[in-house]
């Protein structure tokens, strides 16, 4: 066990310092920290007039109308644009990790070492879990300081519960699966195509979901349709008409990434290991 745990622990440690020295990964943050501020800069005039007079209706008080017009904001520009990243460029810069070994001739070399198909799947997950998990958090502090300043005091559960829920049960989970559904690629490509042809059939699969409501798609559409529909058009809701996901939708729409995350990486995990037998 305490062998695993060393292996588990230097892949995850090689995979985050490999993904920040590449830059792909933190030009990705760079973007998702200056497109909602920029947004809300550029076409936010509106909303700041908005913001204006609810401030001065409640004499420069933090009541509960005056923070829900400021989260609906903050939520709306956030969410518009690490939805587009999470589900669209994360899961393409994920393409290449397992692709990248084989490329390189690291896979072969690792495949003389004692480490098993399990132990070097989830240490290429985990690893990347890691340097994305980490960078999510940090743009989250940023972006929402920035925000902060820009409109005003905020409820920041409701912010951190948007965030955490499109950068964790989209970002994550979707680049999880583009990083294990590109893993038999024998360049990073091939597996860059295939990743771009995945993230679009997730976007695919959540417009032609718009209006409906169908509890097993929910929980299982890559496009994360619940998730959007109860943010995004939730922020929008005094202009838009559509009726909101609740929030029992978004929770399944969460476990259901989980449950096709650790399918897909059993199904891999079978593949790997039998490739390694027969290779040997």
């Amino acid at each position: 066990m305490a062998k695993v745990f060393l292996q588990l622990s230097g892949m995850i440690r090689y995979e985050m310092v490999l993904q920040w020295r590449q830059r792909m990964l933190t030009g990705v943050m760079l973007s998702l920290i200056a497109l909602p501020l920029v947004m809300y800069v550029l076409f936010g005039q509106a909303n700041a007039a908005e913001v204006q007079r609810t401030w001065i209706a409640s004499g420069g008080i933090a009541t509960d109308a005056a923070l829900n017009t400021t989260t609906r904001y903050a939520i709306m520009y956030a969410a518009m644009s690490i939805y587009l990243i999470a589900l669209l460029v994360i899961p393409i810069v994920a393409a290449d990790v397992l692709a990248r070994d084989r490329q390189a001739g690291v896979r072969e070399l690792l495949d003389g070492l004692p480490v098993t198909s399990g132990v070097y799947l989830w240490g290429k997950l985990l690893g990347w879990w890691a340097a994305a998990g980490s960078g999510l958090l940090v743009t989250m502090l940023i972006v929402g300081a920035g925000l902060w300043l820009l409109i005003g005091p905020y409820h920041l559960d409701r912010f951190a519960g948007m965030w955490l829920a499109f950068a964790f049960g989209i970002g994550l989970v979707n680049s999880s699966l583009s990083l294990l559904l590109t893993s038999g690629q024998p360049t990073r490509r091939r597996a860059i195509i295939l990743a771009v042809v995945f993230a679009a059939l997730c976007l695919f699969a959540n417009i032609t979901m718009i209006g409906q409501s169908d509890p097993l798609w929910n929980m299982l559409s890559p496009g994360r349709h619940a998730i959007s529909i109860h943010f995004i058009m939730e922020a929008w809701r005094d202009q838009v008409p559509v009726q909101v996901s609740p929030t029992s939708d978004v929770i399944w729409s969460l476990l259901g990434g989980a449950i096709e995350v650790a399918a897909v990486w059993a199904i891999i995990w079978v593949w790997l290991r039998n490739r390694h037998r027969l290779t040997r």
